[in-house]
C-alpha cells in the first residue's frame, strides 16, 4: 500500500499537492500507520511534507518518533537540515544526535548531482564539528571533512589526529584532501599549505597510510622549492 500510494503521488504533475491530504492522516493514524505515512510524505518531499514529518518527531512512540528523524535525515533536499541541526543540539538521547548528524553531514559529504558548493560543505562541518561527541559521530564528520577540497578542511580534521578511536579515520581523511589538493595547478598551488600538516599525518599514521602521507609530503616539498 505504501508503495502504491507513493507511486501514485510521484506520477502526479505535482507531488507535493499529494503531501497534504497523506499528512492529514497523521493524527487519528495509530503507531504503525504513522510510521508507513511518514515513508511516504518523505518519498513525496516539499515544505507541507517536511512539516508534517518535523512534527512527528517529539511523537512519544519511539517507532514513530524515531522513522520521523531517519526520514529527516533521508530528505531529498537540504530543506531538512535546521531541522536535523535542531535534533542533534538539543536531544539527549545519542541515537537520536547520531542519525540527526548522519543526515546532515551527508550534505557535506555528497558530491556530483544536488551537492552544495563546497563553501557550504564546509560550514556544515564547521557546525558540527562542535555537536560531535562520540566516535561514530566524528567518524561521519572525518568522512565528510575528507571529501572537500579545501585546506580549511585539513584545519579541522587535524585536532582528531592523536585522538584515540578515530586517529586512522583521521588519517585518511587528511591524507584524501591533501591528495586533492597536489592535483590543483600542477601541485603547486597549495604546496607550501600542506606540508605542516602532512608532517603531522606521517607522524601519526601507520603502515600503508603512513607511507601514502610521506609520498604527498615529498611531493609538497618539491612543488613547494
Amino acid at each position: 500500500a505504501q508503495g502504491a500510494v507513493l507511486s501514485v503521488c510521484t506520477r502526479a504533475e505535482k507531488p507535493e499537492t499529494c503531501a497534504g491530504p497523506v499528512a492529514g492522516l497523521l493524527p487519528k493514524a495509530d503507531a504503525a500507520q504513522k510510521v508507513v505515512l511518514l515513508k511516504i510524505l518523505g518519498g513525496i518531499g516539499g515544505e507541507t511534507a517536511l512539516g508534517a514529518v518535523r512534527g512527528m518527531v517529539g511523537n512519544k512512540d519511539e517507532n514513530v518518533h524515531t522513522t520521523a528523524i531517519r526520514t529527516l535525515a533521508g530528505w531529498k533536499t537540504p530543506a531538512a537540515l535546521p531541522a536535523l541541526l535542531e535534533i542533534a543540539r538539543q536531544s539527549d538521547n545519542p541515537r537520536d544526535r547520531t542519525l540527526a548528524l548522519r543526515g546532515y553531514l551527508g550534505w557535506a559529504s555528497r558530491r556530483g548531482r544536488g551537492q552544495l558548493p563546497s563553501g557550504k560543505r564546509l560550514d556544515l562541518c564547521r557546525t558540527a564539528a562542535d555537536l560531535v561527541k562520540t566516535a561514530g559521530q566524528k567518524k561521519a564528520l572525518l568522512g565528510a571533512l575528507g571529501r572537500i577540497r579545501s585546506p580549511k578542511a585539513i584545519d579541522l580534521i587535524l585536532p582528531h589526529l592523536s585522538e584515540p578511536g578515530v586517529q586512522s579515520e583521521a588519517c585518511s581523511a587528511a591524507v584524501a584532501v591533501a591528495e586533492e589538493l597536489l592535483k590543483v595547478g600542477g601541485g603547486k598551488r597549495y604546496a607550501k599549505e600542506v606540508i605542516g600538516p602532512l608532517e603531522k599525518v606521517a607522524g601519526a599514521a601507520q603502515g600503508d597510510l603512513a607511507k601514502r602521507a610521506k609520498g604527498l609530503l615529498q611531493r609538497a616539498r618539491d612543488k613547494a622549492k
